[in-house]
């Protein structure tokens, strides 16, 4: 494969990889601003008007721009690759959210949360082996590969 060919075949996963990044980032930035704001208030119009202050933060509209330029980086993914090798690579923001939890807001990281995560990407490894010799379903598993 020449290095334009090579350069073609990565781009569907480094949009995927520009989706999950800014995904991890709105979180993140979401979370973070969540904290630091006060709870919010028991009635529902007071409600309403604590999330929309929140939401119009500049860091919380930052998560939002994340939103769409993710977006416009899964559409490009989704352009050259088919759903079903795309889709399970966005799991890969589970387990990077479950690590920013713990380093930026000092969530606790018990047993579950660490097999939780190696379970992910067990599954993404053979969900793409899998891709990869060309199984199916529905594919002759007597066929050769």
């Amino acid at each position: 494969m020449t290095g334009r060919g090579r350069d073609e075949a990565l781009r569907p996963y480094v949009a995927i990889a520009a989706t999950v990044a800014l995904t991890v980032y709105g979180q993140g930035i979401v979370k973070w601003r969540v904290d630091d704001a006060a709870n919010p208030p028991p009635d529902v119009g007071r409600k309403l008007e604590w999330a929309l202050d929140l939401a119009l933060q500049p860091w919380v509209l930052t998560a939002g721009i994340a939103v769409i330029l993710g977006s416009l980086a899964w559409l490009a993914a989704l352009a050259q690759l088919d759903l079903s090798v795309a889709y399970p690579l966005l799991s890969v923001s589970l387990v990077l959210v479950v690590f920013l939890g713990v380093v930026a807001f000092g969530e606790p990281l018990g047993l579950p949360k660490v097999a939780g995560a190696l379970l992910v990407v067990a599954g993404l490894v053979v969900a793409n082996r899998s891709h990869e010799r060309g199984d199916a379903a529905g594919a002759d598993p007597g066929a050769a590969p």
